[in-house]
């Protein structure tokens, strides 16, 4: 799998932080899809090289986030053909949750408490843990959710039509110059879902 990096500026971090906080007012639809829940627990357990490698309990965000890097409430679709392209012996397999992601992104969801994990955990509106960091800092966030190493990110789950591969995308935040996020394909395998080692070209950011 070739990883295409992509830094993260502090500008960026800014924009994502105002934007996140526009248009709150709306009440958002519930996602209730109880195979992508089990592929978001699949995901973060996965611990990676972030912050919640060392969590002892998970903060998420409550809102999907629609557009990959934290750029959200832009008004734009996903543009995931750029960030995720299996080689053409994985496309047959990977092609259908690819384009099932862009469609499911188009809308912002909320998450519901339906997570399972080995540690405890907290769904919080971006308004909330994000006018925390803006208004007091990232060391006030930590001492209010410590032991989360910062707060998690997700977009909503693409599928193939029997639901053996799925795609997401996840970030992790930890300080104002912290953070990274990456696209994941999964497929269930013996009742699990395990990362899939396909060829490609996939995006990460970094910060």
């Amino acid at each position: 799998m070739r990883i295409q990096l992509l830094p993260l500026t502090v500008l960026s971090l800014a924009l994502y932080s105002q934007n996140v906080l526009v248009g709150q007012t709306k009440q958002l639809a519930a996602y209730d899809d109880a195979t992508a829940y089990e592929v978001y627990s699949a995901v973060i357990s996965l611990r990676d090289t972030s912050g919640t490698m060392r969590a002892t309990n998970f903060v998420i965000r409550q809102e999907t986030l629609r557009n990959f890097g934290g750029r959200v409430d832009d008004g734009s679709e996903p543009n995931l053909s750029v960030c995720l392209r299996p080689d053409p012996d994985f496309e047959r397999l990977i092609g259908p949750a690819i384009s099932d992601y862009i469609r499911i992104n188009k809308t912002k969801w909320l998450l519901e408490d339906r997570f399972e994990f080995t540690v405890p955990y907290e769904l919080v509106p971006p308004k909330r843990v994000l006018s925390l960091i803006n208004k007091d800092g990232w060391d006030v966030f930590h001492k209010k959710y410590p032991g989360s190493g910062g707060f998690i990110d997700l977009s909503a789950v693409g599928f193939n039509a029997d639901k053996s591969i799925a795609v997401v995308s996840k970030g992790n935040w930890c300080g104002e110059l912290c953070g990274e996020g990456s696209y994941y394909v999964l497929q269930k395998k013996d009742g699990k879902w395990v990362p899939l080692d396909s060829e490609g070209e996939r995006c990460r950011w970094m910060s």
